[in-house]
């Protein structure tokens, strides 16, 4: 088994038995490199640059995330083979342009446990559910909306949307369904949290034709957008 970790800004491969005799020296990579919210953030994994924006308190990645290997939609994503991804229609281009899409396990990297850095940079982690509605009432949502299901408050899901004046620019990269299909590309963004809700977890649904922002959980085996936020 091969897995790739980033500690205390060193870069790790972690090899099983059978990898041992075959491996080849790790490539170095740069350090993650913030130099402040509002300025691009340099990932160390693989010294991808991404876009950041301070929303009330709170830094964000203003771009999706776009790290690991491309594996076709048909796969699951599984711990054996380092950071895995799915590209929307199996293009390779769509992560680039979008980023990719990660099932909930993938994107935790096999913890369960909220706020968990999973695949993000180091000094950032995956968004709970609570921190997703803190930036939703950051952009004037209710406490009381924002802790209902479904479609809620007014126009924040436009203000999140790319152009929408938030600074988040979220981009309709659609979906990948659990059997492996993809779908509502150019319609939809689907953001992953870090909450649990039994066998499925909190996500937020944005939508071309819809201002507001819509909650609900969804199986972890969905492949969904990634945004990363600053510890």
């Amino acid at each position: 088994m091969i897995r790739r970790y980033l500690l205390a800004g060193l870069f790790v491969i972690v090899l099983g038995s059978a990898d041992i005799a075959n491996a080849a020296k790790p490539v170095k990579v740069p350090e993650t490199r913030f130099d402040g919210c509002g300025l691009p953030i340099r990932d160390g994994l693989d010294g991808q640059w991404y876009d950041t924006v301070k929303i009330g308190n709170q830094c964000w990645m203003a771009q999706n995330l776009n790290v690991g290997a491309m594996i076709l939609g048909a796969d699951n994503q599984t711990i054996a083979d380092g950071i895995e991804k799915y590209c929307y229609g199996n293009f390779e281009e769509n992560c680039f342009s979008e980023g990719g899409l990660y099932q909930w396990d993938e994107m935790m990297d096999y913890s369960t446990t909220e706020g968990v850095q999973g695949i993000c940079p180091t000094g950032w982690h995956v968004p709970t559910d609570d921190e997703w509605k803190t930036l939703e009432m950051a952009l004037g949502m209710t406490q009381v909306n924002a802790d209902n299901p479904g479609w809620r408050d007014t126009n924040q899901g436009t203000q999140l949307k790319s152009g929408g004046g938030s600074g988040f620019q979220a981009l309709l990269a659609g979906r990948r369904f659990t059997e492996g299909s993809f779908i509502n590309r150019g319609a939809s963004a689907f953001f992953w949290s870090s909450t649990e809700s039994g066998s499925s977890a909190w996500h937020r649904d944005l939508n071309a034709i819809e201002a507001r922002v819509y909650r609900s959980t969804l199986n972890k085996a969905s492949g969904f957008s990634v945004r990363c936020v600053k510890d």
